[in-house]
This record gives C-alpha cells, structure tokens and sequence, in this order.
C-alpha cells in the first residue's frame, strides 16, 4: 500500500474524532502529525473551525518549494469523506491576521511592502517593527506565516522572487499620499536603493 492510501485508510478511520471534537484538538494533533511524516517528513496541517457542512483539513509543505509534489500526490489520493473537504496547501485569507510567533507578535497594520519586478516574478520588501527580543529567523518566520495568509502558500513560493525583509524605522511611517512619499524616499531609499516599482504601501491595504 502507497504511503498516501495509508495515510487516508487511517484518517477515514479516526475522522470521526476529530470531526466531534470542538475548537481544541491538541490531544488529536500528535497523531495527526506523526501520520503525515510517514507520508513525507516536513508535511503540516490546519483544522480548520467547524462549519454546517464540516471541517476543512488543509494539508501544507509549510513554504516549502520541494514538498510542494507531495501535498499535491497526497490531496489527490484522498477519498471522499462525509463532513471534510481537503484543501491543498494554505488558502489566501485576507490581511487581518495577528501572527504571534516564539514571543515576537507582527499586526498587519504595522507592516509595509514594496514590489519590485524580479524577472517572470514579483520581488518584495517587506519593512517590519523590530523587537529586541526577537531574532532575524523569528520575524523571517512570522513575515511568511502572514504572507501565507495573505496571498496564500502557493503563489507566496511559486509567484513572488526575492522576499527581503527590513526593519520600519522606529518612527514609522504615515499612509497619508505626501507625507508618504516623503518618507519613503528619506527611510527606504537608503535601504533598497534605486530599485523600481510600487510606492510603500500599508499591507493592511491589501
């Protein structure tokens, strides 16, 4: 037996658990987990709330381009199951996500974004509030889980570049036309240099 119709035989056996099981599944998310590396080590998983038809079970190569085949041979093997719809990777969501990720919180309304062209792709600058406590991995990861959320896992890795993250001056800055532009060529100029492209934009704006 393939590891994916192993994977599916063992989740139509246990849905039930954790179609019943409300907001919390914390005790069912080991399993869960350890099933999916069986498939493909570096797989991961959403559950999403319940709605009138059921749950969505997103499953995701967390950002990573060469999982990519294996969540997409993984969602095609899966049968039909009363009460669930299986998604591949993680769906574009809007940008009102709060990110709180190992102590370092990113609101949306305090990111900045620059788009650049990159070849046949979409470069992007992202300035970010800085925390002290939090390192250059830490607000990279978060940046990505919202840019998931945002634009959703697929394109994020398929359709932009360069992905550059740099910290918002302490002062940040004002999403009024003028006083923008202002800003931006005094506090990102320095940063990007002369690359071309779009003007600094709020992502909440999204």
């Amino acid at each position: 037996m393939e590891p994916e119709q192993r994977f599916w035989s063992w989740f139509a056996a246990n849905s039930a658990r954790f179609l019943k099981s409300e907001t919390d599944v914390s005790t069912l998310s080991d399993e869960l987990a350890a099933a999916l590396r069986r498939v493909r080590r570096g797989l991961t998983f959403e559950l999403s709330r319940k709605f009138d038809y059921g749950r969505e079970l997103i499953i995701s190569a967390d950002g990573i381009k060469d999982r990519f085949p294996a969540v997409q041979k993984l969602v095609a093997a899966a049968p039909d199951l009363d009460g669930w719809r299986i998604v591949a990777f993680r769906q574009r969501g809007g940008t009102n996500l709060i990110v709180e990720f190992s102590g370092y919180r990113l609101d949306p309304e305090d990111v900045w974004f620059k788009v650049v062209a990159d070849k046949k792709k979409v470069g992007l600058y992202l300035l970010l509030p800085q925390a002290s406590q939090a390192c250059e991995r830490t607000t990279g990861m978060a940046s990505f889980i919202l840019l998931d959320h945002a634009l959703g896992e697929y394109d994020v890795e398929m359709k932009l570049g360069f992905i550059e993250c740099l910290p918002l001056p302490s002062r940040g800055l004002s999403s009024n036309g003028t006083e923008n532009r202002n800003k931006e060529r005094r506090l990102l100029g320095p940063l990007v240099g002369n690359a071309q492209g779009s003007q600094l934009t709020p992502l909440h704006r999204l």
